[in-house]
Parts: structure tokens; C-alpha cells; sequence
């Protein structure tokens, strides 16, 4: 799976991005991949030496333009050949990025989202938050996902607050520690997660562990600088963080995740796997047996 996140405020611009790209791609295809088994590089996108239905000429008119695969653009849309880079230049609007023009749009259609159709919440996750003596922090990708996220969980009995950045004296942000669910968005002058993590490990109190749980394993392993020269001495467990007193954990759901993203986080001895099972006894504080 492509991860769809970056610096561009995770709003879901890459994947509009990536839509287009396979709606060419499959256009390209013609159709000749459907309802059809195999390795999909060499059967359906042959080369001149290859037998097939199609003529020498049609082939030759046809070389240096076949479809990506789907395993190219998921091992290049963030590396290799860097696809979301390049096709971000070449979707441009009018010569300019297109990114701000899309991020117009999704932000329109949140504003009319028809309150029928909000994410919804697992049942276990909410019961485990009613339980929950601890902050909870529910990050969001941009500040207009505020109102859908908090609309979402308007018909549960707990509290439920929206991050306001604070200014510090140097003209930063600090991050605001506040007990019960608290809905945060990025930085006003930042964009992706990473910032968050950041100001939230910076600014909590000496004695606290953070147990960061996101889907996105390229945030995950750029936070794992927040461990300092530190590392987890074991799986599963809280390492010491960059700031003194203060213990970190990072954790790839296995909701939200595909299996390549988890077998990266397992091979990696800073990121942890958590399913939701194991999520809720984090969050509640209990151990329920079968």
C-alpha cells in the first residue's frame, strides 16, 4: 500500500494525486489486465520479442508507454523514482502547484460533509476511552478535519476538546497538555505529524510516558530521533526519550496498515505493532480474558 501522507498537511492530497495517476495508468491498460492471473509486468505489458494478440507495429507504437504496475508505484510513490513528486509537477494547474488547489477542495467538501456519512468509531475503542484515566490525544491532518472528528464523537458521554496552539515567547508553539480527548491538528506553521510528536514529548511533565500510535511508518521512523542516543532496551517496551524524565513508545496499528508497512515496523527495533486488541488494554487498563 502507498502510505498518503507528507508535508503537504496530510489532508488526503496525495491520494487525489495518486487517483489520477491510476485512472491514466488503467486508461493506458486498455483494459487488458482485467479478470486476468499472473505477473503483471511481463504478461500484460509485453515487449517486441514477446508473443502476443497485438501486431509488431502496434507493439513498437506502443513501447516506452506502458502502464505502471502497481508494485512500481507503490515502491516508488515516496522513493526510487519519487512519483508523487513527479506527478505533482505534471498535474499542475495552470502552471502552478497543485496542491493548494486541492487542498480548496477537500476542505470544501468537509465543510458539507452530510452527517450521515462521518467516520465512524469501533465500539471497543470507545468503550476503552470511557475508560481511560489518562489524555488521550486524536490526531487529525489538517484543522478543517476539527469539526468532522469532533462531530463524530458527539454522541459519546466523555468531553471532548480541540487543540489550540499556544505561543511560546520565542514564537513557536508549545503544545497544551489537557486531560480527557483532545482533538489536535497540526501546528499553524507546520504540516505532518512529526511536529506534533515533537511539542508533545517537549512539553510533558517530568515522569510521563507517551505511547505514540500512528499509521504512517515514515512519520514513526522520523520520530524515532526523539529517543535521543537512547533506545528501547525491549520490544514492546518504553525507551527513554531525548527529554530527561520523559519515556516514548512507537507503535504501527495493524489497523490502517498494510503487511509491507508492517514487516518494516517489525524489522525495525525502535517501532513496535499493536492490534486492537492489544490497543484497548493499552487504552483501558485492564486485562480482558477470554
Amino acid at each position: 500500500p502507498v502510505t498518503l501522507s507528507g508535508s503537504d498537511g496530510m489532508m488526503g492530497c496525495d491520494a487525489v494525486l495518486l487517483a489520477r495517476l491510476l485512472m491514466e495508468e488503467q486508461l493506458l491498460d486498455e483494459g487488458r489486465s482485467v479478470n486476468c492471473n499472473g505477473k503483471y509486468g511481463s504478461k500484460f505489458h509485453p515487449n517486441s520479442s514477446s508473443e502476443t494478440e497485438y501486431s509488431k507495429r502496434d507493439l513498437k507504437s506502443r513501447q516506452g508507454s506502458r502502464p505502471l504496475t502497481v508494485g512500481e508505484i507503490s515502491a516508488n510513490w515516496n522513493d526510487g523514482a519519487c512519483l508523487k513528486d513527479t506527478v505533482r509537477i505534471k498535474y499542475n494547474v495552470d502552471r502552478k502547484d497543485p496542491i493548494p488547489v486541492i487542498q480548496r477542495g477537500i476542505q470544501h467538501c468537509l465543510e458539507n460533509i452530510d452527517t450521515r456519512a462521518l467516520p465512524e468509531i469501533r465500539h471497543s475503542i470507545v468503550d476503552a476511552l470511557l475508560d481511560c484515566d489518562s489524555p488521550v490525544y486524536i490526531l487529525v491532518g489538517h484543522r478543517s478535519h476539527v469539526p468532522t472528528a469532533a462531530a463524530s464523537m458527539s454522541h459519546l458521554s466523555m468531553p471532548i476538546h480541540s487543540m489550540d496552539w499556544d505561543d511560546d515567547d520565542e514564537g513557536g508553539t508549545r503544545f497544551r497538555v489537557v486531560d480527557g480527548v483532545t482533538i489536535v491538528p497540526p501546528p499553524p506553521q507546520h504540516s505532518g505529524h512529526d511536529s506534533v510528536l515533537e511539542s508533545m514529548v517537549m512539553s510533558a511533565n517530568e515522569g510521563s510516558s507517551i505511547h505514540a500510535i500512528h499509521s504512517d511508518i515514515s512519520m514513526l521512523r522520523d520520530a524515532k530521533t526523539l529517543f535521543g542516543d537512547n533506545r528501547p532496551r525491549y520490544v514492546g517496551a518504553f525507551g527513554a526519550s531525548a527529554r530527561d524524565g520523559v519515556e516514548l513508545k512507537l507503535s504501527l496499528p495493524t489497523m490502517g496498515s498494510g503487511p509491507q508497512q508492517q514487516n518494516d515496523a517489525e524489522m525495525d527495533p525502535w517501532l513496535n505493532i499493536i492490534n486492537e486488541f492489544d490497543l484497548v488494554e493499552n487504552l483501558s487498563a485492564r486485562i480482558i480474558s477470554n
